[in-house]
């Protein structure tokens, strides 16, 4: 989906420990939600940080 704005795609190298990488987005997402100035990551459609297709996982932030 197109948004008009920049967006950073983040591709996580195989072998990354994704769990950790989504408790690390999810910890960067509660405090933005607490007012710290912060990226904000944006959920696939299945609303999931972290994207995957075979060995490729990636997040996109705003």
């Amino acid at each position: 989906m197109c948004t008009g704005h920049d967006l950073f795609v983040k591709v996580y190298s195989r072998g990354a420990h994704l769990e950790d990488e989504r408790q690390a987005i999810e910890l960067t997402r509660v405090a933005g939600d607490d007012g710290v100035p912060t990226p904000r990551v944006r959920g696939s459609l299945d609303k999931d940080v972290l994207y995957r297709s075979g060995p490729v996982a990636v997040s996109v932030w705003e």
